[in-house]
């Protein structure tokens, strides 16, 4: 986690662990209660989270190749980000709870939220249905409850044109203070 302050704005940004679902959670945890000790009112927290919402359940449960994919590989791995043969969504409702909305689930339609993979990981085109099977929302952008208003737009910039960036998708909020 890193905290910075920009424009009387607490910017916190993270990468949760990849590995395990239990381990992300102690982490969620740990930066929310930073949040609350240092009772931080107008601040973002933005990354890759490793993490699915609990506001894509709909779509993240019509993963079958998505799922087929977590239960085959965590089949003889001690580390799980499956809880059995289920989704976590434990790690995004910590941050919730906290009071963070999650800005994105504002602005863009469930089917067109996801932020990884890009094609550019797989080698493959685009479009490519394979790639599409695979594509998940894991990178967030979450608001204080004090910035919610002031959020005018947020966009997962997952078109063609930002494919070869990165294997992440770039995710983005404007924000306009009063």
């Amino acid at each position: 986690m890193l905290h910075a302050r920009t424009y009387n704005l607490g910017c916190i940004v993270i990468h949760l662990s990849p590995f395990e679902w239990e381990y992300r959670l102690k982490e969620a945890h740990q930066i929310t209660g930073y949040i609350a000790e240092k009772q931080l009112q107008d601040y973002l927290i933005m990354g890759d989270f490793n993490s699915f919402s609990p506001f894509d359940t709909d779509e993240i449960d019509k993963m079958t190749v998505l799922k087929e994919r977590y239960i085959k590989s965590e089949a003889n791995n001690p580390r799980k980000n499956m809880r059995g043969n289920k989704f976590d969504y434990s790690v995004i409702s910590c941050f919730l709870a906290s009071g963070a909305t999650d800005i994105c689930r504002e602005f863009v339609p469930a089917s067109q939220r996801g932020t990884y993979p890009t094609s550019t990981l797989y080698k493959k085109e685009w479009d490519d249905p394979e790639v599409a099977q695979r594509r998940k929302r894991i990178d967030f952008i979450l608001v204080s409850p004090a910035l919610v208003t002031d959020c005018t737009k947020a966009t997962i910039h997952n078109g063609r044109d930002a494919d070869p960036l990165s294997d992440h998708y770039p995710v983005s909020v404007e924000i306009k203070r009063k």
